[in-house]
């Protein structure tokens, strides 16, 4: 492809991620304001689950994270171990859950394998995400008070899943990485 080309296909997806229809700005004034309120512990996510399953999920929700700021920064680094670190948390709590979490963290683990396998490749990594985080938040739909300290973020960009979960409001896109790190808004808990 061409120089002149490329370019005017990367002010396209610049403009396309930076506004919605109707002209808004798709960082949501909250992000872009340094004062934007805290988001309720992750604590506090911990606390609705039975004492067993509370390290567990805290490491599940670890190696997302890692996962997330790994591919958002493109990097392949770590990915792997924090994807192995998701699916034997998610493998432990599907052995402890009842129906139909127990189904739900048996997708997490799968997914995570996933990961897993194509973390040499950060396109099939970022894909392998996608759908890694439809599983977790499938889980979080079905039980929401695990989503406390969690933000879901939704790029209309990607072909793969379009959400992903992060810890603040600030948009750190996974599927792009620093080609269109911002492109994104704030979005509801719902797959």
């Amino acid at each position: 492809m061409s120089k002149s080309l490329i370019i005017p296909f990367v002010i396209l997806l610049t403009a396309a991620c930076s506004e919605e229809p109707g002209g808004k700005s798709a960082v949501p004034a909250s992000a872009e304001s340094s004062a934007a309120a805290p988001a309720p512990s992750t604590a506090d996510a911990l606390a609705s689950l039975p004492e067993p399953s509370r390290a567990p999920f805290g490491a599940m929700m670890a190696g997302y994270g890692t996962i997330q700021t790994a591919l958002s920064s493109d990097t392949t680094t770590g990915v792997d171990a924090a994807a192995s670190a998701v699916a034997g948390a998610a493998r432990v709590l599907e052995s402890t859950a009842a129906e139909p979490a127990k189904a739900q963290y048996g997708a997490i683990a799968t997914q995570a394998a996933s990961v897993v396998s194509s973390a040499s490749d950060i396109v099939k990594a970022r894909q392998a995400f996608g759908e890694l985080s439809k599983a977790v938040l499938a889980l979080l739909v079905a039980n929401p008070d695990l989503a406390k300290g969690r933000v879901v973020v939704e790029c209309p960009m990607t072909s793969t899943y379009k959400k992903w979960l992060q810890t603040d409001e600030k948009v750190r896109n996974p599927y792009y990485g620093s080609t269109m790190l911002e492109c994104g808004t704030v979005s509801k808990l719902e797959l």
